[in-house]
C-alpha cells in the first residue's frame, strides 16, 4: 500500500472576529474625528485674516481707516494690491495711503492679543 503524499498545511491563524474588527473600525472612527474637530476649533475663522471696506484718512504722514465702528491704525508700509494691474506689491508705501485725503478702501486685519491687550493689525490694503 502506497502512502499519500503529506498535503502542506497553512499555519492556523487565530482569527480575528468580526466583532473585534468592527470595534477597531469604530475607534478609529471616533478617534479621527475627535482629532478632525480639535483641528477645526484650533483653525477657527476668529484668528484669521479678515477682509472689509472703510473709510481712509490719510495726512500723508500717518493713516487711519474706519469700518463697523473700528478705527485701524493703517502701516505706511505694508503689502498692498494694486487693482489698476491686480499686482501685490509688499512692504512698500501704497500710493492710496501716502496721498492725503479721504477715501474708501479695501483692506485686511487680523485679531492680535498679547497679554490682554487686544487689537487688529492692518496687514494689506487695496489700491484703486
Amino acid at each position: 500500500m502506497e502512502q499519500a503524499a503529506p498535503q502542506a498545511t497553512r499555519p492556523q491563524r487565530h482569527p480575528i472576529s468580526r466583532r473585534a474588527r468592527l470595534l477597531v473600525a469604530g475607534l478609529l472612527a471616533l478617534f479621527l474625528l475627535l482629532v478632525g474637530g480639535l483641528a477645526g476649533y484650533g483653525l477657527s475663522p476668529s484668528d484669521s485674516t479678515h477682509v472689509t471696506e472703510g473709510r481712509l484718512y490719510s495726512s500723508g504722514f500717518q493713516s487711519d481707516v474706519t469700518a463697523a465702528g473700528w478705527t485701524y491704525a493703517v502701516p505706511l508700509n505694508l503689502s498692498w494690491l494694486s487693482l489698476r494691474d491686480n499686482s501685490l506689491n509688499e512692504g512698500s508705501s501704497p500710493p492710496c495711503v501716502r496721498a492725503r485725503g479721504t477715501r474708501r478702501i479695501t483692506f485686511a486685519w487680523v485679531p492680535v492679543d498679547v497679554g490682554g491687550d487686544y487689537w487688529r493689525q492692518v496687514v494689506w490694503v487695496a489700491c484703486p
